[in-house]
């Protein structure tokens, strides 16, 4: 094996795209496990913006044995938004990962101006987005429900695309209602795009950060990898994770994703230990897999 290879043996990557989807996608989730199987990789967990895809897993796994295979659900409007019965469905069909709404959020669609994602004869783009919030800044009874489920079933709640202020409330509740594992969701990307004061925040109080790659490429760079490398040394590798946020057509598979990532972050002076917490340790743990 290519020893620049070796570095994926028993990775796990946590945030991937694929199809099927509503939007182009370089590969599909089968293609994507098989390849990240022969690579060595431990597991992989697919993002999915339209419809729960925690119970095409099922497939997935049978189709490729070898290699742990998990989606989950995001509540954005395919699935009612924020609905507890569809938290229920992903759970009852093994979802590992309940996100909050995506590129359907009220953060996200202010900061794009409606504008980003729309996909003219699939989905109806809305003019206002979804808010984890009610009109006191309080989160809704629904996203109260929803914490319970995701504390019962003891897998991730990600944070997905609220905003900075949301993001904090809803940690503090779920934290408060006995969410034990919390992920925060690509914080360099555009949105959220957190300053480093708010995710050293958020790792203080004991939640995950989901540092993808996807942000410091040329198509979607908001983030250098010495911004990166910052955070895991002020917030400490045991408080990050390491994912992709790849399958979009325009760049390499999210294995190789993730085999670039890990080299570009020991070429910045990251160390074998530290990306083992980061990639092997801490995902395992959070899918339960420790």
């Amino acid at each position: 094996m290519d020893k620049r290879m070796e570095v994926l043996e028993g990775a796990i990557d946590l945030h991937f795209h694929a199809t099927p989807d509503l939007h182009d996608r370089l590969m599909d989730e089968m293609e994507i496990a098989r390849e990240a199987r022969e690579a060595g990789m431990r597991a992989v967990l697919s993002k999915a913006h339209y419809g729960i895809n925690s119970s095409r897993m099922y497939y997935v796994s049978k189709a490729v044995p070898g290699i742990h295979t998990f989606g989950g659900v995001v509540l954005n409007p395919a699935v009612g938004g924020l609905n507890p019965s569809a938290v229920e469905a992903a759970i009852a069909f093994g979802g590992k990962q309940v996100w909050m709404p995506s590129i359907f959020s009220d953060a996200h669609i202010r900061h794009f101006k409606g504008t980003y994602g729309t996909m003219p004869g699939r989905v109806k783009w809305p003019e206002k987005g979804i808010t984890i919030l009610d009109h006191e800044g309080k989160l809704l009874p629904a996203v109260k429900e929803i914490l319970d489920m995701i504390a019962q079933a003891n897998i991730i709640l990600g944070t997905s695309h609220c905003s900075a202020e949301e993001s904090r409330i809803l940690i503090d509740e779920a934290f408060r209602r006995g969410v034990k594992k919390i992920l925060v969701t690509h914080p360099h990307n555009e949105v959220p795009d957190l300053s480093l004061e708010v995710q050293l925040e958020f790792a203080r109080k004991g939640a995950y950060l989901e540092h993808c790659f996807l942000p410091t490429t040329p198509m979607f760079f908001n983030a250098r990898m010495k911004d990166v490398v910052e955070v895991i040394r002020k917030a400490g590798p045991e408080r990050c994770v390491l994912a992709t946020d790849f399958g979009q057509v325009f760049n390499p598979s999210p294995v190789e994703a993730m085999r670039m990532f890990i080299l570009s972050l020991m070429n910045q002076g990251i160390t074998q230990e530290e990306i083992d917490i980061m990639v092997r340790k801490n995902p395992a743990r959070l899918l339960g897999l420790d």
